[in-house]
């Protein structure tokens, strides 16, 4: 056979064994930089193990810190292994506080829930957390759900008063507790002077962020014009709005008519403002769509039936005799 002929022929049939996989020759594939297709295998498959692994462990963590779903509440209130979880905050008074000789969370609304958590044959666990997490009332904005109880950090908060404002949002328990001698304020500097309460134009005003004593309880009260809430300005705590008003840090303050207050703060509406804002005293606040009130109410009017509440009541002298202050004094026991 001619040269010519026998290279046609080999030609022929290295390609036809190359198309059909049949010749011995056949050279390893090779991707478009040079890289053996099996290495560019297992480089793709351990970039998705660690992927993978990076999700899962992102997912438990995520779940570890989620908030209870709707169907926790569902079943909750028949279910007898569910945890009941309750926030309460830090007034500094007998109602709630921390104890600077024991670091723990105590007072009458701790004492409160216990028993009837106790009464209920229910697991309860109280959270101490921030009170705007349950509800806040930010500068320049609408009082409005904290995020704490609308995310469902919690099932219900302690000791808030229902009020219009908050039952937008919120739904609440039988009142534990009762107003008694209970009256608001408008404070300014010792040192200043000429300033007229019935008329705030203009006037910065401090606010406790979260509190009964919000702007949209000010803005209750028919005799007093002028106020904007471009002027409000929110202190996380009763000293610090205190200590915002002496300095002039704000021209006046808007809270609870406190008698020891008038050493240091200057009181413009003499004799105190009648509460227009709550509609009932003190309650458990929690979610519309929340289970809690269904055992919470039968199981409260229980222990006000066999003596165990006028019990807690007695006993706050007892207990948190050492923090009780003009604001304890301003709430009072239910009676029969």
């Amino acid at each position: 056979m001619p040269v010519e002929e026998r290279m046609d022929s080999l030609v022929h049939s290295d390609t036809l064994g190359m198309i059909s996989g049949s010749t011995n020759n056949e050279p390893k594939p090779m991707d478009t930089c040079g890289v053996p297709r099996f290495y560019l295998l297992v480089v793709i498959l351990f970039v998705v193990f660690v992927s993978m692994s990076v999700a899962i462990i992102l997912s438990s963590v995520a779940i570890g810190r989620s908030p209870k779903s709707f169907s926790d509440t569902d079943t909750a209130a028949t279910n007898d292994d569910y945890v009941w979880t309750f926030a309460a905050g830090h007034t500094g008074h007998a109602l709630e506080y921390i104890d600077e000789r024991s670091g723990q969370l105590r007072g009458f609304s701790i004492d409160l829930v216990n028993a009837v958590c106790q009464e209920a044959e229910k697991n309860c666990e109280i959270i101490w957390d921030f009170y705007e997490n349950c509800w806040d009332s930010e500068t320049g904005m609408a009082a409005h759900g904290g995020q704490g109880l609308l995310g469902r950090w919690y099932d219900g908060c302690t000791a808030w008063a229902n009020t219009a404002n908050r039952r937008n949002t919120f739904k609440f328990s039988d009142q534990y507790l009762t107003n008694t001698n209970f009256k608001f304020a408008i404070y300014t500097a010792k040192s200043k002077s000429g300033i007229n309460w019935r008329d705030l134009t203009n006037l910065t005003v401090g606010f406790l962020d979260g509190w009964l004593t919000d702007d949209t309880c000010l803005s209750m009260y028919d005799d007093i014009t002028g106020f904007s809430r471009s002027n409000a300005r929110h202190y996380q705590t009763f000293d610090a709005l205190t200590q915002a008003i002496a300095s002039g840090e704000v021209d006046c303050g808007f809270m609870f008519y406190i008698e020891p207050l008038k050493t240091d703060l200057q009181v413009l509406t003499a004799g105190g403002l009648e509460d227009k804002c709550s509609k009932s005293s003190l309650s458990i606040m929690t979610r519309p769509d929340n289970k809690l009130t269904l055992w919470w109410n039968d199981a409260f009017q229980r222990i006000r039936d066999n003596g165990v509440y006028q019990k807690v009541c007695d006993d706050v002298t007892i207990n948190h005799g050492h923090v009780i202050t003009e604001m304890t004094l301003s709430r009072k026991c239910l009676e029969d």
